[in-house]
């Protein structure tokens, strides 16, 4: 049993927390009590050691804080010469006389909890300060009353070591000169300390992201499919506002998504960043499909992306904060339009084609069923006034459409876009109509015209926006309309 699933919480929760958690499961009527409660006390016995731990700690920071800590003297080598250092502090040598102090105060601190972690703590060594102090405190009258004596007995200073001697200058293990680093086995002891500190952090931020990814995917899976910013507590604020313009833009564009969302437990070398209150991971997820523009596109294949999340703890509890897309499989596929959408195009043209013939024939550009252009319509209605300047009407027929394949183009945008070359070819004349007899021959020839397209998605239909006279086709791909 995994007492911090049970509970819901994780090993940084505080007791504050985990007693809150642990409240609220005890009025759930379908919980299991037994379990809930022997999670608990486990949790609870947990926080209880380091609580005691801290509080060691902190009383030996105390005590040591307001220790006076005498500046001993070295301890001298077992074999020292004992009259060669007494002569040494009757002359009152200053390199003997150099003051010698324990480790810092933070150091003792690492040092006790390097012992902690070890079971024990290496306690003995402070006995020897008041020790030393007496020590040092007798050793001084010592070396006034002996020093008085060879006074009084006139003895011969000049047998005895010069200043200029030097002593050797070592001590036992366990006392350091302040210039002096600590061992290397305390070091290393200090440096393990912070290893498992750290490989502590990574392991609660291992598990915090496996237990939160699979339900923030699913949150995200059905956000994404509501086109809502909806998510059930596991995002911050900040999350949601930056999520929110995502799906208003999937409704502007027509974009669904119909996939499901899979997560991936991470591992150590998921972990970017880790702290009481931020973790940053990698996390993989594999979509069943994309999101897409149903008329446009078929549901497209799945794809495998990697996400950076940013989890922090707001108000005591963990929220996804920031999702920053890392790679993405499908980043270099193109799913292809639907066939139906350019054959969609091309019906357009052909549409407009019948209609000009049309009001061309009536001389009334109402019967233009596909034309969103004022100046096209603008343009048409002016051969309309030529006709009538010469009491002319037009007789005739479409022919045929030639369109290039090669230059139709899709944008997916609000609107859709769409451009396309065609050219038309009508057979016609002119008639007199006050005789209604023949007035002249049609003899223009075909244009070739470059289409601007638009999709109204509520008509379901493609409009003209806007057309440029060419020369010729710039495009190939030159076919000839048929419906199909």
């Amino acid at each position: 049993m995994n007492p911090y699933k049970v509970l819901k919480v994780t090993p940084l929760h505080t007791r504050e927390e985990v007693e809150k958690e642990y409240l609220n499961l005890r009025k759930d009527d379908s919980a299991n009590f037994d379990e809930i409660e022997e999670a608990y006390q486990i949790i609870v016995r947990s926080l209880n050691k380091t609580v005691h731990e801290r509080s060691y700690i902190s009383n030996v920071e105390h005590e040591l804080s307001n220790q006076s800590v005498p500046k001993l003297a070295g301890k001298p080598k077992k074999n020292s010469n004992h009259r060669d250092i007494q002569q040494k502090i009757f002359l009152g040598d200053q390199n003997y006389n150099q003051q010698f102090t324990y480790p810092s105060l933070s150091s003792k601190i690492a040092h006790y909890r390097s012992d902690m972690s070890r079971g024990t703590a290496n306690n003995k060594k402070y006995y020897v300060l008041p020790m030393a102090f007496l020590l040092v405190a007798s050793g001084a009258l010592l070396s006034n009353a002996t020093h008085q004596y060879y006074m009084n007995n006139e003895i011969d200073f000049s047998l005895l070591p010069s200043d200029e001697e030097d002593w050797d200058g070592e001590y036992d293990e366990g006392y350091y000169s302040e210039d002096e680093s600590y061992s290397d086995e305390v070091l290393e002891d200090e440096e393990q300390n912070e290893d498992d500190a750290q490989a502590y952090l990574n392991e609660m931020a291992i598990g915090l992201v496996n237990d939160m990814s699979p339900i923030f995917f699913t949150d995200l899976q059905n956000s994404l499919k509501g086109r809502t910013d909806h998510f059930s507590g596991i995002v911050t604020d900040k999350f949601r506002s930056d999520f929110r313009p995502i799906v208003e833009r999937m409704g502007e564009n027509h974009v669904v998504f119909e996939g499901e969302i899979q997560s991936y437990p991470i591992s150590s070398s998921n972990v970017i960043e880790v702290t009481d209150s931020r973790v940053v991971a990698i996390v993989g997820t594999d979509y069943s499909s994309l999101s897409y523009v149903p008329y446009l596109r078929g549901e497209p294949e799945g794809s495998e992306m990697e996400w950076q999340l940013t989890i922090l703890k707001e108000d005591g509890y963990w929220k996804v904060d920031e999702r920053k897309l890392i790679s993405d499989s499908s980043s270099d596929r193109i799913d292809p339009v639907r066939p139906e959408v350019k054959q969609d195009i091309v019906d357009t043209i052909y549409t407009n084609a019948r209609d000009w013939e049309k009001a061309y024939r009536n001389k009334d550009s109402s019967y233009f069923t596909r034309i969103r252009s004022s100046d096209y319509i603008d343009r048409q209605e002016s051969y309309y006034r030529a006709l009538d300047q010469n009491d002319w009407y037009w007789q005739g027929e479409y022919v045929g459409l030639e369109f290039s394949s090669d230059s139709i183009s899709i944008e997916e945008s609000n609107p859709i876009k769409a451009t396309i070359e065609a050219r038309i070819q009508y057979n016609g004349e002119y008639l007199d109509e006050d005789t209604m007899e023949f007035a002249e021959e049609d003899d223009s020839k075909p244009s070739t015209f470059r289409y601007n397209l638009e999709f109204d998605y509520d008509a379901q239909t493609w409009y003209i926006v806007d057309t440029t006279l060419l020369k010729q086709f710039s495009e190939g791909g030159i076919q000839s309309y048929s419906s199909y």
